[in-house]
């Protein structure tokens, strides 16, 4: 433990239309642990994921084919002091009801 556990993340649109990227919110990062309960966020997690007021310095379109990459320190973002099991994915809020998840990421914290 102790080392940085960085995570890389790509979105790509692959509608036919462009998706507006203007709120960090609408992108945020989920960990949980091996019983599947979430990973508390740092304090600085929750600024970084936009759980915080803030406005992106990156918004804009994706266009469709185009990608978005963003990468992010896991240890630095969420409590990952435990050794354990942890799975880690990207969420995006496409809609009010409808969330679309990443692939599942498995991590594992050695003592």
């Amino acid at each position: 433990m102790g080392e940085e556990l960085e995570i890389k993340v790509k979105i790509t649109n692959t509608d036919d239309h462009d998706i507006a990227y203007t709120d960090p919110r609408e992108f945020f990062l989920e960990v949980r642990d091996s019983s599947g309960n979430e990973v508390a966020h740092t304090p600085y997690g929750l600024y970084a994921n936009g759980l915080s007021a803030r406005i992106s310095e990156f918004a804009g379109p994706i266009h469709p084919g185009d990608s978005l990459e963003r990468s992010a320190l896991l240890n630095k973002e969420f409590e990952l002091e435990k050794p354990g099991d942890y799975t880690a994915q990207a969420v995006r809020q496409n809609s009010p009801s409808t969330l679309l998840k990443s692939n599942v990421v498995m991590i594992t914290i050695t003592p």
